[in-house]
């Protein structure tokens, strides 16, 4: 578990958690060593992958990786952009969003090489709306690799078959992308969605607002979503359909979602 610059492990069963590293208070730079001398910016997701935890730093625009074994904390790179959702393939591969840059990279593991998935691996500050978003007419395109275009993506999550899904964020959309290929096409939602408009129904005409947390289960071959409304969405990837299934005042708790068992799933 991420939050408030240190990274805790969650015992589910206990319901207890324990310290792993980092330091409560606020830190104007990243410190690698010693997890209890490890200082984070902003860690926002992980993913465990080998003997470790791979860290997304928000504010710090590094990945970190906290090695269990040694009990250090290393930096993979300290030049990603606003880093927010990773993900790990479970062999050698590592994705992570990089959410000012636009882009999705992936991380060649163990020895950290990165090349872009999809996205347009630049920022331009020129290209924003009056009330300071990213203007959605210039943000968003379906494409392969670089030709494709985001709008803060944010959490992303694999299932079988070689796909990637999204939640685009600044877009109120869900995209997916086939590793393989690199190509990126849309699921649903809308990407001018300024009355910020959460509708059921067939990914055809569905719509969700500022989508934030994504889970898949494979149990059910549906996926969880979090959107800007404090609202659990359930897209069933078989029968292409949106529906909601709770509704919260505080979305900020639900930034990230996961699906522990077929039965179980966790919101943080």
């Amino acid at each position: 578990v991420v939050g408030r610059f240190v990274v805790r492990k969650l015992d589910v069963a206990a319901g207890t958690t324990t310290f792993v590293a980092g330091i409560s208070n606020f830190s104007t730079t990243i410190v690698d060593g010693p997890f209890t001398q490890t200082r984070f910016r902003l860690p926002y997701q992980c993913a465990r992958a080998f003997d470790g935890l791979y860290v997304t730093d928000l504010n710090g625009n590094a990945l970190r990786f906290l090695n269990f074994t040694s009990g250090n904390t290393t930096t993979i790179d300290n030049n990603i952009v606003r880093p927010v959702g990773l993900w790990y393939d479970g062999g050698s591969a590592l994705y992570v969003t990089s959410a000012l840059y636009f882009t999705i990279y992936k991380y060649t593991l163990p020895e950290g090489l990165r090349t872009v998935l999809a996205g347009a691996d630049y920022f331009t500050g020129s290209d924003y709306t009056p009330d300071g978003i990213p203007d959605p007419e210039i943000y968003y395109a379906d494409g392969v690799g670089t030709a494709a275009r985001f709008n803060f993506p944010a959490s992303i999550i694999s299932t079988p078959g070689g796909l990637l899904y999204v939640a685009d964020m600044f877009n109120d959309m869900i995209r997916m992308v086939n590793i393989s290929s690199q190509e990126v096409t849309t699921l649903f939602g809308y990407n001018n969605n300024t009355e910020q408009i959460s509708r059921d129904g067939p990914f055809e005409t569905a719509r969700i607002f500022s989508p934030r947390g994504i889970a898949y289960d494979s149990f059910r071959n549906v996926l969880y979503i979090t959107d800007g409304h404090g609202y659990l969405r359930h897209a069933d990837l078989t029968l292409r359909t949106v529906t909601t299934l709770a509704t919260t005042a505080t979305p900020q708790n639900l930034s990230l979602i996961h699906i522990s068992e077929p039965t179980r799933l966790l919101s943080i």
